[in-house]
This record gives structure tokens, C-alpha cells and sequence, in this order.
């Protein structure tokens, strides 16, 4: 692979597994991100997507959250200087 950009974004769905929104702060502690620049010519880490915690669900059992979902990643969507916001 010649270039790639790498995107933190926890997602979990469900308020009972909010600690998988800790993911993403694991693996770059843990270094992830020396590792892939390791096997590329070209890494842009555009770092971390910031979602909101869900502290009780909503919405219908198939798409659980979601709307919160949405309205926090369109709000990071913006990137200023190679980052999100």
C-alpha cells in the first residue's frame, strides 16, 4: 500500500457498550499509528472523530442511536488543517 489516511472513530451502538468508545484512544496509545507508517510510503492521521457518550438509547431496535451517531460525525465532518475538528 503506497498511501493511506487513518480516521479515529469509535463507534458503539448501544449505551451498555459505550466502553468500546474507548477503542480508539487504546490503539493509538498502543501505538497503531507508528506501526501502519511502518508499512506505507505516504500516512496522513487525520486524527479523532469526537462522539458524544450515549447515556441511555433511543430509536428503533434496528438502528439503535443512530441519529446521535449521525449528528456527532456530520459535526466533525469538517477538516481544518489535516484534522477533524
Amino acid at each position: 500500500m503506497k498511501n493511506m489516511s487513518m480516521i479515529g472513530l469509535p463507534f458503539y451502538s448501544l449505551a451498555e457498550y459505550r466502553g468500546m468508545g474507548m477503542a480508539v484512544g487504546v490503539l493509538r496509545n498502543l501505538g497503531i499509528a507508528d506501526a501502519v507508517k511502518q508499512q506505507v510510503e505516504s500516512f496522513n492521521d487525520l486524527a479523532d472523530v469526537k462522539l458524544s457518550e450515549i447515556g441511555a438509547n433511543s430509536g428503533t431496535s434496528n438502528l439503535r442511536n443512530f441519529g446521535q451517531f449521525l449528528r456527532d460525525t456530520y459535526g466533525s465532518a469538517s477538516i481544518e488543517q489535516g484534522r477533524f475538528r
